[in-house]
């Protein structure tokens, strides 16, 4: 891969001051506009739910190999870097560094689909919680979808196998549009491209980013 450069994204200190600019940029920004009480409730609400979300994060950084990658942001997707520092906040600008930076540990292969073999989807738990894993089989996905809406279909493997990852494949669909959408579903769920999405960007001519999809709060 070349030369390393360590750089851990992630430390107390900016998480700490992402926290306090984050909510201070929700109250300025609601309280200018005369906000209802309730309705500045649900604001933050929304804003530490992506907190959650960044810790969740954070911590499976601390547990997998991205932590040794070096950065892709300001170099790979520089111009894609330039549309989320204009419109995302810092913490939701963190959360798409750390899905730029993971593409790295991912492969893509351009398939058809009935290539798509696919196992039962089985897990106890809360499968929204789960950050490493698809979130709907792609079959399901696609049931009330035409076929000649669809333009590629990339499969999306972990590199490397550890005992955090995914042995199950990822499927990033690009539709006629040139829309790509995960089966991890985080564009739908957290108004977010995801890692397999960025890997597929960088091999894909049939696709784009959409800033407009993307969740700037």
């Amino acid at each position: 891969m070349g030369q390393i450069f360590y750089c851990k994204i992630f430390t107390t200190g900016v998480e700490s001051t992402q926290h306090v600019e984050s909510i201070n940029g929700v109250l300025k920004k609601h309280l200018d506009r005369g906000t209802l009480l309730k309705e500045l409730v649900k604001v933050i609400e929304n804003e530490l739910e992506k907190e959650s979300q960044y810790t969740q994060i954070k911590d499976y950084y601390g547990s997998n190999l991205s932590v040794g990658l070096p950065l892709t942001y300001n170099t790979i997707f520089k111009e894609i870097d330039h549309l989320l520092q204009i419109h995302l906040s810092p913490i939701s600008l963190s959360l798409q560094y750390a899905q730029m930076k993971q593409f790295l540990l991912y492969q893509a292969t351009l398939i058809e689909i009935d290539q798509v073999t696919e196992s039962n989807l089985i897990f106890n738990g809360i499968i929204e919680h789960e950050y490493d894993m698809p979130q709907i089989q792609l079959h399901e996905f696609l049931l009330d979808i035409p076929a000649n809406d669809l333009q590629e279909l990339w499969k999306i493997f972990y590199i490397a196998i550890t005992s955090t990852s995914s042995t199950k494949p990822y499927y990033v669909i690009i539709f006629k549009d040139s829309i790509s959408i995960c089966t991890c579903m985080s564009m739908i769920n957290k108004g977010m491209s995801c890692r397999h999405q960025y890997r597929v960007f960088l091999q894909s001519s049939k696709t784009m980013f959409h800033i407009a999809f993307i969740n700037n709060r």
